[in-house]
């Protein structure tokens, strides 16, 4: 699994669904496939997988962190792959990273500041975003004054503490989060059983020949190491 020829299948899948839709074209719908992807670690990966899906003509969601230690989003050429994975017909969000008091208003600050930052970078509205690792109180609060979809909206996400609860009419949440399944794999049956369904595809976790977990890490670590020894170079090149 998380090999390119997987993940085609899938998009095959979404293809020819007639059910695949933004996430702003979703909300109100009672039927909808909606997908995005937090980019953690790589921006190479994501632009690799926005090609994966440019072949079946899908456009999906690519949300980015402002705050993150692994990769800096204001550097011209991670701002140029961004640009590439628009003009394949992606859309651009915000991966919303935020520590502090889970208070409505203050989280709501945060967020229009980050997502008015990633709209001064792209030169796009930035129409969705996605909490990174959030708290329950995070997920409960109410952001719509925002103007930004939020991708745990009700409508999109059902939150429960207890996955035995969730039935056929609930959103069926699809993620490969550390590299796992825990909320189920995509299949055709998840298509004749619910009506609404939201993925996540983290992009790092998936390659030309499909990797695990810790081969995932090694490909990253050795993109960050070649990244940095190509800046070192030029730096101290005077270049």
């Amino acid at each position: 699994m998380f090999s390119f020829d997987d993940y085609r299948v899938m998009m095959e899948l979404i293809a020819s669904s007639r059910r695949y839709m933004s996430y702003p074209e979703a909300m109100g719908q009672q039927e909808y496939i909606v997908m995005r992807h937090d980019v953690e670690f790589s921006l190479p990966s994501a632009l690799r997988l926005a090609q994966v899906e440019h072949e079946f003509g899908i456009g999906s969601t690519y949300l980015f962190q402002l705050r993150n230690p692994a990769y800096n989003l204001l550097a011209r050429q991670n701002l140029e792959q961004v640009e590439a994975i628009r003009q394949l017909g992606h859309t651009i969000g915000l991966h919303f990273y935020y520590e502090g008091p889970e208070d409505a208003a203050l989280i709501g600050q945060e967020l229009n500041a980050q997502a008015a930052l990633l709209k001064s970078l792209i030169h796009q509205d930035i129409p969705v975003f996605s909490f990174h690792r959030p708290t329950k109180g995070m997920l409960q609060c109410d952001l719509r004054e925002s103007g930004l979809i939020n991708t745990y909206d009700p409508h999109l996400f059902t939150y429960t503490d207890d996955l035995s609860t969730l039935d056929t009419q609930c959103v069926k949440y699809i993620a490969d989060s550390r590299h796992r399944w825990d909320y189920g794999m995509f299949t055709g049956q998840t298509l004749r059983d619910y009506a609404r369904v939201q993925l996540l595809f983290h992009p790092f976790s998936w390659s030309e020949e499909g990797s695990g977990y810790d081969r995932c890490k090694e490909m990253v670590m050795l993109e960050k190491s070649a990244e940095f020894s190509r800046v070192y170079d030029t730096e101290m090149s005077g270049r």
